[in-house]
């Protein structure tokens, strides 16, 4: 049996410079190329530095391994796993490669690195069938320069790989994956570690990104932090101890009125636990007052669930109107329901003008009836999964997640507000030049009704606290995801419910 070290650090272990920036396909071939071209780095020694440090990594990951299998394509991914299949025949390892297309269409630093291997007594095995006795197999078949769809041999071996439970080592991006969506073209290899080269691919930590990816290191290759610097990222990871610096202390001479006035407009009849989710969440993420407006038959039991709320009764214009005119904050959508009531109750909340949280049913009634219905403020936070999100722009569900970036700007664009694009991965963005924000926390746990509330809810206690929208729903969306984190210790993925973020709120961030 293969074991495997815990020796290598991984994710984390990335160098904090570089970190948070992530790039896109094309500009990690730019800065390779600028390295070449500008900076007088030699290609084929770039190359060497890649398959060593790949090679490097894999050794320490699995030190049993005694045969490798290398899969190449023809491109410089092929090239990097001919050098990483080199030094592990000169190590005395059992290596076989497996070179996918024509010999013909080896050139370059690519060819160049296949004549050494073969200089060293290196062989091309002559079918797929070796890969099934490896115990590991290195994925070097397509590179950060595959686009479009794969071709019917690379997805035939791809399926072969992924069938099989030998541990797989990806070099820069696993086949078959789109590097900037991560998204399968239609399959992609299942790595359990990617040695990304340079920088690290906005691909990586959203969409099927995490899944295909496995464990990521990042092997930068020794180039000057200037070079990678010449080229701004296009998105970042959002860290929890960055966000946190900007969240202020609360002095202990203070009330209750300096900490914002929430109201939560929602809970519609049959849908009255999404309002109370989202109540809840506002004033255990720190808002001085939170007001639930819901059907009647929630208002009691949002109160045996949470005797320091406020009601009042959707039904009930009169004290509906002086709630929200009373409030700093709304949130609304949870639960609201799609009818001419609710669309008349958004009517009403948007025309006042204030920091809005829309959620759920709001986003519904904007996408159907956004001409009626007065201009978003500009401090809005949306907060579309990808089916409302659709809706929003107009498109199918499977073009939003084939391109979640592409997704999120449109959306930021066209609605000219801060967007949250919910899901693995989630996206904050506003309709400014600045990169994209990506959660890197979070699990499949969260894939429950009523989590998306509890999201609507903190976002809207950060905003009456006084962080900026923006501000506001990157740190709201790492701390509700990082309290997930925290509840699975105790109660697994399975079993997560909406309510057990709560007291993890302060660990992941708000305390």
């Amino acid at each position: 049996m293969l074991v495997e070290s815990n020796a290598l650090q991984v994710r984390s272990g990335i160098p904090t410079t570089l970190t948070a920036r992530l790039y896109t396909a094309a500009q990690a071939r730019q800065i390779d190329r600028m390295a070449i071209d500008h900076w007088g780095f030699d290609g084929y020694a770039l190359m060497e530095r890649a398959g060593a440090a790949a090679f490097s990594y894999l050794n320490q990951r699995w030190p049993d391994a005694a045969r490798i299998a290398v899969v190449c394509g023809t491109g410089n991914n092929g090239g990097d796993g001919f050098v990483v299949a080199r030094l592990a025949h000169e190590a005395g390892l059992a290596v076989t490669v497996v070179l996918v297309g024509s010999r013909g269409r080896i050139h370059g630093e690519a060819s160049q690195a296949l004549a050494c291997y073969k200089a060293a007594g290196g062989t091309i095995a002559e079918s797929w069938d070796p890969i099934d006795s490896a115990d590991l197999i290195v994925d070097g078949l397509l590179g950060t320069g595959f686009v479009g769809e794969l071709r019917p041999e690379h997805q035939r071996i791809i399926d072969a790989i992924n069938t099989l439970e030998t541990p797989v080592v990806s070099l820069d991006v696993p086949s078959g994956l789109n590097a900037d969506t991560g998204m399968p073209q239609p399959v992609a290899v299942r790595a359990a570690l990617t040695i990304t080269f340079i920088v690290p691919k906005q691909g990586m930590d959203t969409g099927s990104g995490p899944d295909h990816f496995g464990n990521v290191v990042l092997a930068g290759l020794e180039l000057p932090a200037g070079l990678v610097q010449t080229e701004q990222p296009s998105a970042v990871r959002l860290q929890l101890d960055r966000l946190r610096l900007d969240w202020p202390a609360r002095n202990k001479n203070c009330h209750k009125g300096q900490f914002g006035h929430v109201m939560v407009v929602g809970g519609s009849q049959g849908y009255a636990g999404a309002g109370v989710l989202a109540a809840e969440s506002a004033l255990r993420a720190g808002a001085g007052l939170v007001t639930l407006a819901a059907h009647s038959s929630a208002v009691q039991a949002a109160l045996v669930r949470c005797p320091a709320l406020m009601t009042t009764d959707l039904a009930d214009r009169g004290a509906l109107t002086q709630y929200l005119s009373d409030a700093d904050v709304l949130v609304v959508g949870p639960g609201l329901g799609t009818d001419t009531a609710a669309q008349s109750v958004l009517a009403m909340a948007l025309a006042l003008g204030k920091p809005t949280v829309l959620d759920a049913d709001a986003l519904s009634l904007l996408a159907e009836h956004s001409e009626g219905l007065p201009e978003l403020p500009p401090t809005t936070i949306m907060t579309p999964h990808p089916g409302e999100a659709a809706r929003l722009l107009g498109t199918g569900t499977d073009r939003v997640n084939q391109d979640r970036y592409a997704a999120v700007s449109e959306l930021a664009q066209r609605w000219q507000a801060n967007i949250v694009l919910k899901g693995c991965g989630s996206l904050v963005t506003d309709p400014s030049e600045r990169p994209v924000g990506v959660c890197i926390y979070g699990n499949p746990g969260m894939a429950t009704a009523g989590m998306g509330d509890v999201l609507a809810g903190l976002l809207g206690a950060l905003l009456a606290q006084g962080l900026p929208p923006r501000q506001a729903a990157e740190f709201g969306v790492c701390v509700h995801a990082k309290a997930a984190d925290l509840a699975t210790e105790r109660c697994g993925k399975v079993s997560l419910l909406p309510t057990d973020l709560f007291e993890h709120f302060a660990r992941a961030g708000l305390g």
